[in-house]
This record gives structure tokens, C-alpha cells and sequence, in this order.
């Protein structure tokens, strides 16, 4: 992924619309703005994985109660 700012021949640009509100000002491609999204989902993921862990023993005792 090359967040240079500069177009790549064939990618997407992304409008202005698309643009505003961007915490990255380098993503101007919709690959790119992809690219991103996708490793965010992927530490979202892991971040959750690690959550449902260590919630697990406290939901199961509150489950019990219920």
C-alpha cells in the first residue's frame, strides 16, 4: 500500500465528500481507504477476541444468577 498521496493509474479517486472527516490525510484512493479499513477490522477483531477472554468468567457468573 502506498499512502504517498500521489494517484496511482487506475484507482479510484475518492470525492471530496469522501474525504472529509478522514483521520488519515494520505488515503485518497478508495483501495487505499480499503486497505486501511481492513486492518482496522483486523485489530478490532483481535481487540475483541482478547475482550470476550477476559469477560468471559464474569458473564458466566452473571449468567448463573439470571
Amino acid at each position: 500500500m502506498a499512502l504517498t498521496g500521489k494517484p496511482v493509474v487506475g484507482e479510484t479517486p475518492l470525492t471530496a465528500d469522501d474525504l472529509r472527516g478522514l483521520k488519515l490525510p494520505l488515503v485518497r484512493t478508495r483501495r487505499q481507504l480499503d486497505q486501511v479499513e481492513a486492518a482496522n477490522i483486523l485489530v478490532g477483531q483481535q481487540w475483541a477476541l482478547r475482550s470476550r477472554r477476559a469477560l468471559a468468567g464474569p458473564l458466566m457468573r452473571l449468567c448463573r444468577r439470571v
